[in-house]
This record gives structure tokens, sequence and C-alpha cells, in this order.
């Protein structure tokens, strides 16, 4: 129920990318994988150059930057990362937010931010 991708792993050559994100040991055999988070994951999803240019995108796709009111533009990008709407204390949240960042850069912070969270990460 992740997102992720699947791919061949040399055991004796891990890529440092995966330590990163508290990626098992590919030596050992586990019958579960745990869900955890550590620091490391939120800081790269932060930092990364693909996340902040996907999180522009989005503000600046012709669907979500034609609607002129805040609220419809929240719920349009709920819709899409998380395939629902906004609700009421999320709408709230982002509001407060939207109205502290400065104009230019409030859509593409807001979105980065949803980009990092569990709901978005995981799908149930």
């Amino acid at each position: 129920p992740r997102r992720s991708v699947y791919g061949f792993i040399d055991r004796m050559d891990m890529p440092g990318l995966l330590r990163a994100f508290d990626f098992p040991s590919p030596a050992a055999t586990s019958p579960q994988r745990d869900t955890t988070t550590i620091a490391p994951q939120a800081l790269f999803l932060m930092n990364n150059d693909f996340v902040v240019e996907a999180a522009r995108r989005l503000a600046h796709r012709a669907d979500v930057a034609a609607l002129k009111s805040k609220q419809d533009r929240v719920h349009r990008i709920y819709r899409i990362l998380f395939g629902r709407t906004a609700t009421e204390d999320e709408l709230n949240l982002a509001r407060k937010f939207l109205d502290e960042v400065p104009a230019d850069q409030h859509w593409p912070q807001f979105i980065h931010a949803l980009l990092m969270t569990n709901e978005f990460v995981f799908a149930d």
C-alpha cells in the first residue's frame, strides 16, 4: 500500500540514498517491514530539488492556478494529492499559512509541505 518503486538491489553495494530512508539490510530476512520515519527522510524531502520542483509545477498547473479563491485552490490541491477535499481544520490551517508566507512563494511552499505528509507517502 505504499507509493514506491521496486528494483534490483546489489547486496554488496547498497546505494547511500537508501540508508537515508532506513532501508533494511538486504542480507537479512524479515517477515514484515516495520513502519519507521527517521530524521534524514524528512530532511531529504525538505531539501530535495525534485520535490521542490514538483511542488512548484503543481502550483502552476492550469487547473490549479486558474482558481481565484484560496479555498477552491486548497480543495483542488487536496483532491490532486490525496483524492479528497480538505477538511474544515485543514482549510483553517491553510488560510493561516497562506496569509503568513509572502504571496510569491506561498502556494509552492504549501504544496511542498503537503508532499512531505504521511498521508501523501502512504496509500491506504
